[in-house]
């Protein structure tokens, strides 16, 4: 596998089968391990620089897992977008960087660790195999992650909500 930096990623690492030997990263640094359940996970470590659809970018084109569903979506940014979105929504070991409000296009900050899988890769792209136009509008029109739109802003902000069962004062 290739330990040349590729699009800011500072160097890349295979380890071997179990994830229980997790490597420790280095700021820049993007490794790809295969999992014990037999998934494949990337996991890059932020400098401020790196993004992540730069590592979803780079975890599609090395496919480590020979996937042929995922070969397609190779060198596609829609694909590496949507696919880095979906992995900080959807993967638990990135609630952190959700909670301070990170999007897909935005530097991963210093000492923050990135993760996407395979298998949920695979799922969030299922629905656009063969339909890349399809992917580019869903794209257009995504929500970053961690964002709020101002209509949902001003709903939060100044409509009273009985129906969570908070009291509501006439006097307000």
């Amino acid at each position: 596998m290739s330990q040349q930096p590729i699009d800011g990623i500072g160097g890349i690492k295979k380890a071997g089968p179990g994830g229980d030997q997790a490597a420790i990263l280095k700021p820049g640094e993007f490794v790809v391990e295969e999992l014990g359940d037999g998934d494949i996970e990337g996991r890059a470590m932020g400098d401020g620089v790196l993004t992540p659809q730069q590592v979803a970018a780079r975890f599609m084109a090395l496919n480590a897992g020979k996937d042929a569903e995922l070969a397609q979506f190779a060198g596609s940014e829609n694909a590496a977008l949507f696919g880095a979105e979906m992995a900080l929504r959807g993967n638990a070991n990135n609630r952190h960087l959700l909670a301070k409000r990170q999007s897909a296009d935005r530097p991963i900050p210093q000492g923050e660790e990135f993760t996407l899988r395979q298998s949920e890769l695979k799922k969030a792209l299922a629905p656009f195999k063969g339909k890349l136009d399809d992917l580019r509008q869903v794209v257009a029109s995504m929500q970053p992650a961690g964002e709020t739109t101002s209509a949902q802003t001003k709903t939060l902000g100044r409509v009273p909500t009985p129906g969570l069962g908070l009291p509501i004062d006439p006097n307000i």
